[in-house]
C-alpha cells in the first residue's frame, strides 16, 4: 500500500515533466536511429565521440532547455535533473538510503559532465555536514572510489589539459536573472527586452521568466507580511546556503558586470589557474537559480492558503509558458526536423569510398587550432572504421599538439607518408607537399574541394 501510494504521489510530476519534454523537444529525438538533430555544434562532437567509442575497446564515454538550442548544442549540460536530484537529497529531512542515493547520483554525474559532477559533489559535502550523526570517513570511503572509477572509465584522466582560458569571460552577469538572452541564440521573453552584455554572456543565461518573477513578487509579499519566514530553513541548511553564496560569487568572477557595466578586481595567479578548470564559471549559477525558484514556491505555498496558492501557481505557470515560448518553440522546430540515419556530408566523390578500403587512418595537417572540416572528416572516419586526428576537443594538451605539428611538418618536408594513412592538407600546405611528393607513387589532388595526399595511390594504378 505504501509503495502504491508513493508511486501515485510521484506520478503527476513525472507526467508533467514528460509533457513539458514532448512540448518543447518533441518525440523524434527518442528514436535511437535518428541522428539528424545531432549534426550541429557540440552535439556533433558528442555523437562523434560515441561513434568512435562504439568501435573501440571497452570503456565508458561520456539549463535549462536553452542548452538544447542548435546554436549552442550543449546537450549534456541540459541534464539539470542531476542538480535537482542533488538539491532534493540535500533538502529532504530524512536520510533513508542517503549514502546509496548520493553514490548513484555522483556516479551518474561523473558520466554526464564534469561541471554537473562538481556541483553535485559540493552539494553532497554540504549534506554530510548537515547530518551530525554521519561519519564522514564512511561516506568518503564508500563514494569517492566509485566516483574515481567512473571518472577513469569516462576518460577524465586521459589528458593533462584540464584548464583552459576563459574564466572571467564566461561569467554570470548580475542582471542575468532578468536577461532573456540574445537574438543570435534566441530571446526567451515576449515581454522583457534584451539587456546589454559581452561575447561570453551566453554561458550566463539564467532568465527566470515572467512567471517566476511574478511568483517571486508573491513570495516577497508573503515574507514582508510575516506570513512565512525563510530564516528558519536557511539556518537549518546553513552549509548549503553558504555554498550557494560562494557559487554565486564564483559564477560572477572577478570581472563583475551588470548589464555589461561593472568593475574588475585582481586575483592571485594560482587562484586563476584553479578557476580556469571551470572556466565557464557562469554555469555554477544553476543551483542558485533553482534554489531561488524553490524558495519562491515554498514561500507561496506556506504564505497563502491551499486554494490561493494553487491559483497563484497555475497563473504564474501560464504566464511562464507564454513568456518563454519565444525561446522554446524554435528549439522544438529544430528537434522535430525530418528523421535521418545519416548526416549530410560534403564528401560526395566516389574517391572517399575507395579510399576507405585502402587506408586505416585519416590525418589532417593544418595550422588551425581546430580543423574547419572536423565534423565531416570525423564522421567519414567513424562511419568507415578508421581513426582520425581531425577532431574537436574541449580540452587540448598543448605539448601533444605541438609535437604532432612538428611530426606533420617533418612528413611534408620529407614526403615520407605512412602507407595506411590518408592525409588531408590545408590549402596553404599544397606547395610544400608538392615539392617533396613522389609523383610516381603518391597522389596529391583536390577532391570535393579538399586537398588530399593519398600514399601509394599512383603506384596501385588508381586515378
Amino acid at each position: 500500500m505504501t509503495i502504491a501510494r508513493t508511486f501515485f504521489r510521484a506520478l503527476p510530476p513525472l507526467l508533467l515533466g514528460l509533457a513539458a519534454f514532448l512540448a518543447v523537444v518533441g518525440p523524434r529525438v527518442l528514436d535511437p536511429t535518428n541522428i539528424a538533430w545531432l549534426e550541429s555544434a557540440d552535439t556533433a562532437q558528442h555523437y562523434l565521440g560515441w561513434l568512435f567509442f562504439r568501435q573501440g575497446s571497452w570503456t565508458l564515454s561520456p539549463v535549462m532547455i536553452w542548452r538544447l538550442h542548435p546554436a549552442i548544442g550543449h546537450d549534456t549540460l541540459a541534464g539539470h535533473f542531476i542538480i535537482l536530484a542533488a538539491l532534493y537529497l540535500a533538502l529532504r529531512p530524512d536520510g533513508d538510503h542517503r549514502r546509496i542515493a548520493w553514490g548513484l547520483l555522483i556516479v551518474v554525474a561523473s558520466l554526464v559532465h564534469a561541471y554537473l559532477l562538481a556541483v553535485v559533489v559540493l552539494i553532497w559535502l554540504c549534506d554530510i555536514d548537515r547530518h551530525a550523526d554521519v561519519v564522514p570517513f564512511v561516506d568518503f570511503a564508500a563514494i569517492i572510489p566509485a566516483m574515481l572509477a567512473a571518472c577513469w572509465a569516462a576518460g577524465y584522466f586521459e589528458t593533462s589539459a584540464i584548464a583552459a582560458p576563459g574564466y572571467g569571460l564566461y561569467r554570470f552577469d548580475l542582471a542575468g536573472f532578468l536577461d532573456p538572452g540574445k537574438p543570435s541564440y534566441g530571446l526567451w521573453s515576449r515581454f522583457m527586452p534584451d539587456l546589454a552584455g559581452d561575447a561570453g554572456q551566453h554561458e550566463g543565461f539564467a532568465y527566470l521568466g515572467m512567471g517566476v518573477l511574478a511568483l517571486l513578487a508573491f513570495a516577497l509579499a508573503a515574507i514582508a507580511l510575516g506570513r512565512v519566514s525563510v530564516i528558519g530553513p536557511i539556518r537549518t541548511y546553513r552549509p548549503l546556503a553558504v555554498l550557494l553564496v560562494l557559487l554565486f560569487l564564483f559564477a560572477a568572477t572577478n570581472q563583475v558586470r551588470m548589464a555589461g557595466m561593472g568593475f574588475d578586481y585582481p586575483l592571485p595567479d594560482f587562484i586563476l589557474r584553479i578557476a580556469q578548470i571551470f572556466r565557464a564559471s557562469a554555469r555554477m549559477i544553476w543551483p542558485v537559480y533553482y534554489m531561488v525558484v524553490l524558495l519562491a514556491v515554498f514561500a507561496v505555498a506556506r504564505g497563502y492558503g491551499p486554494r490561493s496558492a494553487s491559483l497563484i501557481l497555475v497563473a504564474v505557470l501560464a504566464v511562464q509558458i507564454a513568456d518563454t515560448s519565444s525561446g522554446w518553440v524554435p528549439i522544438r522546430a529544430h528537434y522535430m526536423q525530418p528523421t535521418s540515419t545519416r548526416w549530410h556530408t560534403p564528401l560526395q566523390s566516389s574517391f572517399w569510398q575507395e579510399a576507405a578500403q585502402v587506408y586505416d587512418k585519416v590525418r589532417a595537417i593544418s595550422d588551425e587550432p581546430v580543423n574547419r572540416r572536423w565534423r565531416a572528416l570525423s564522421y567519414y572516419a567513424g562511419t568507415h572504421g578508421m581513426t582520425t586526428d581531425a577532431v574537436y576537443l574541449a580540452r587540448l594538451d598543448a605539448q601533444k599538439r605541438d609535437d604532432l605539428r612538428r611530426r606533420n611538418e617533418a612528413v611534408l618536408e620529407s614526403g615520407r607518408y605512412d602507407a595506411d594513412t590518408l592525409y588531408i592538407l590545408a590549402a596553404d600546405k599544397g606547395a610544400e607537399a608538392r615539392a617533396s611528393l613522389d609523383t610516381a607513387h603518391d597522389a596529391l589532388m583536390w577532391v570535393d574541394g579538399i586537398l588530399v595526399v593519398a600514399p601509394g595511390w599512383r603506384a596501385a594504378g588508381r586515378h
